[in-house]
């Protein structure tokens, strides 16, 4: 008869002896079947020790024991990852090889990925304990928005045997600084061209880019055409910092407030451009925006000539001339027809005197720009204010005074 005992309390394993009862003749054997099952984890990784115990049914003192220790399954594994290619720009690839070696005490299956990376490897491979598999190679391709720097790539085994035994191991890489079209940072006006008046000032954005994945520093400046007709304040606006500075991360912008003021009295056109000297990854460059046109209106003049139909153009000096002769041809023009009115009242006899005045009155030519006459008491109104004036003693028409109301320039005609 067998019998099968421990010491141990846990129930960790779950036992099937066969046969467990058997008669033997004079030198013979009988051969008995121990199959072990775990129910639970748990178990001391040392092992717990069993006792199987033969046991004469004929004379009790006729017995034999073996001890048997049974361990539980370890799982566990490690990596070797080697590296041929440590250093990449953005879209280029890192890659090296891996090994996995069974530190468990059970031949083991293992499923082994990269974390979160396509990295060309999804295998599965059966290592005994103590055994290492053959070397698996890799191979990574650095993501285009990768910012410059040390990053890691994760490698994970996961055992068949414990599916909760999962080992995972970094190893880390070098991002290269990296700039297309070997410009660090770009310029962009958020206008095309501004306009300013005398002694006015106007606003424009410049938003400033890194094109890069590295971090870049640097300072703006302005040159161009004529710049010494405008003047420039920089402010930068994430801060309301009165600065032409930015440090940019890898991708960022930062937008710059640009206040123009006009710096001359006169008609004129200027142009600048932006210059951006920044340092990034160990490199210093100079990078420019494209022109802005600025137009810078003079102060209202007067009229200089006239401008006639036909593209004729006459210069002031003939102008004034022109208007001059005008004037006097006026003067002559009214002076005869005052004549010939008053001769034709003279020839007028039969006419009676009251016929005669009305007749005067009715003749009378009509009054030009800022033109009165007296009335019956020397008195005249102003053209342009209506105020009733008295004229200086002893004055005769034609003359000229100011009205001492409105101060416009008077003529008193006959």
């Amino acid at each position: 008869m067998l019998e099968w005992t421990t010491e141990s309390q846990g129930d960790w394993f779950e036992f099937t002896l066969s046969p467990t009862t058997f008669q033997l003749t004079s030198g013979s054997t009988q051969q008995v079947s121990i199959a072990v099952q775990e129910r639970s984890a748990g178990a001391p990784e040392n092992g717990v020790v069993y006792s199987l115990k033969v046991i004469s049914t004929t004379n009790t003192a006729v017995s034999d024991t073996v001890n048997l220790t049974i361990q539980p399954v370890v799982a566990g594994a490690n990596f070797t990852i080697l590296t041929e290619v440590d250093e990449a720009k953005p879209g280029e690839s890192v890659y090296g090889t891996v090994k996995l070696t069974n530190t468990g005490n059970t031949e083991d299956t293992f499923s082994i990925t990269t974390v979160g990376t396509d990295c060309g490897l999804d295998i599965t491979v059966t290592v005994g304990p103590g055994l290492s598999s053959e070397p698996y190679g890799w191979s990574c391709v650095v993501p285009n928005d990768a910012a410059a720097g040390q990053r890691a790539l994760t490698f994970r085994a996961v055992s068949s045997v414990r599916s909760n035994v999962v080992v995972e191991l970094g190893k880390l890489y070098t991002v290269e600084a990296d700039w297309p079209s070997n410009s660090l940072v770009a310029l962009a006006f958020a206008d095309g061209r501004i306009s300013l008046g005398v002694d006015s000032s106007t606003t424009t954005v410049m938003t400033v880019s890194n094109l890069g994945n590295a971090e870049v520093s640097g300072t703006l400046d302005a040159f161009g055409k004529d710049t010494g007709l405008v003047i420039l304040e920089w402010k930068r606006m994430n801060d309301d910092t009165a600065t032409s500075d930015y440090t940019l991360t890898s991708g960022s912008s930062v937008d710059f407030l640009l206040t123009i003021t006009s710096n001359t009295a006169r008609t004129a056109t200027s142009e600048i451009v932006v210059r951006a000297i920044s340092t990034g990854g160990g490199v210093l460059y100079t990078d420019e925006s494209l022109p802005l046109s600025i137009s810078l209106e003079g102060p209202a003049l007067p009229p200089n000539g006239l401008n006639l139909p036909l593209g004729v153009s006459v210069s002031q000096p003939t102008t004034l001339g022109v208007m001059g002769a005008g004037w006097l041809l006026a003067i002559v023009a009214v002076q005869l027809l005052r004549r010939s009115s008053r001769h034709q009242d003279g020839s007028s006899d039969d006419e009676s005197p009251g016929d005669d005045d009305e007749d005067e009155e009715k003749e009378l030519p009509e009054l030009g720009y800022n033109e009165c006459r007296m009335d019956d008491e020397s008195k005249i109104e102003c053209p342009s204010c209506d105020a009733r004036l008295g004229v200086p003693r002893g004055s005769a028409p034609p003359f000229r005074f100011n009205c001492p109301q409105c101060g416009d320039k008077i003529r008193v005609v006959e």
